[in-house]
């Protein structure tokens, strides 16, 4: 079973390492207005890009390894980072710490034992909730500056929370050891994406 973990981790970290070779890797889609309108476009936009996704997934396995009251914190980032987002809100290097999050939100995974045993789990509630809120705070980036905003929004929450909570009743279902080898794949994939958000910053410094 470990043997199996560890492929299925080494594999999706081959994944991370395909996709972030490619142009825009992580929000082209939206950025490129594919489905950048409506409800539909709302509810397509966590599926378009791998870091918003991959997020999603981990929060998912760190509800079911540790706590469902992580969801709960985890929509509440989520408000709170699209609330900031819609207001043109952002912070420095805001890519760069999404991807990192995923990272930090793995090695949660990692510790699930120990974080559900020494009942820190408001801790992991706050690591959930700042991950969620950085992530939904670049939607604001993203998101059509229209009349369709609020629809847009909506499909986008609704569509993440769906995400979430499917993912956690997934992960519920499989033995410790494949549990184990997600959160090592979240934390590399994580780590990738991050690297290659400073590309584009190493390109512009070289130019």
């Amino acid at each position: 079973m470990k043997s199996i973990s560890a492929a299925f981790a080494a594999a999706l970290a081959a994944l991370a390492v395909v996709v972030s070779s490619t142009p825009a890797q992580a929000h082209g889609g939206a950025a490129a207005g594919v489905g950048a309108v409506g409800v539909i476009g709302g509810v397509a936009h966590p599926l378009l890009g791998l870091d918003h996704l991959t997020l999603l997934l981990a929060v998912g396995a760190a509800a079911a390894a540790i706590s469902w009251q992580l969801l709960v914190w985890a929509f509440a980032g989520a408000l709170a980072g699209a609330a900031i987002g819609a207001t043109g809100g952002v912070i420095p290097g805001a890519e760069g710490l999404a991807a990192l999050a995923i990272s930090v939100v793995g090695l949660l995974l990692l510790s699930a034992g120990k974080v559900a045993k020494g009942g820190t789990g408001r801790l992991g509630g706050v690591v959930v909730a700042a991950a969620l809120a950085i992530h939904a705070m670049l939607h604001g980036l993203e998101a059509p500056q229209d009349s369709s905003t609020w629809f847009w929004w909506g499909g986008a929450l609704v569509s993440s929370a769906c995400i979430c909570g499917g993912a956690a009743l997934l992960f519920k279902q499989l033995p410790a050891p494949w549990i184990k080898g997600l959160a090592l794949a979240f934390v590399l994939i994580g780590a990738v994406l991050a690297v290659g958000s400073l590309a584009p910053l190493a390109a512009a410094a070289g130019a």
